[in-house]
């Protein structure tokens, strides 16, 4: 087995800066990575809302439509209603003279 080399302070001072570089490098690597995976994170998150909340602007201005629709079909009954009550009320009154005459 051969020796390990004899290193005097000043390399052994070297090769432990050289180590904690690497290590120090690796490790930003490593947070670049996860940097990168939490914006994606955040940015699909973001996009989900958006979604979502144009998806509850839509089904908000369906119903929207569909109020407007059931006031004018209710509105129109009412009309209906009204007109029908009013011709009864005349053919009520021309009975009524018409009774009257005959007594």
């Amino acid at each position: 087995m051969p020796d390990a080399p004899i290193l005097d302070g000043n390399a052994a001072q070297v090769r432990l800066i050289i180590e904690q570089t690497i290590a120090s490098l690796e490790a930003s690597r490593g947070k670049q990575k996860a940097s990168w995976a939490s914006w994606l994170g955040i940015g699909l998150g973001l996009g989900g809302l958006v979604f979502s909340a144009g998806m509850l602007r839509s089904d908000v201005a369906t119903a929207n439509t569909r109020l407007d629709k059931l006031e004018q079909r209710a509105d129109a009954a009412d009309r209906t209603a009204t007109s029908v009550n009013d011709r009864l009320a005349r053919i009520e009154t021309k009975l009524d003279l018409a009774l009257e005459k005959r007594r």
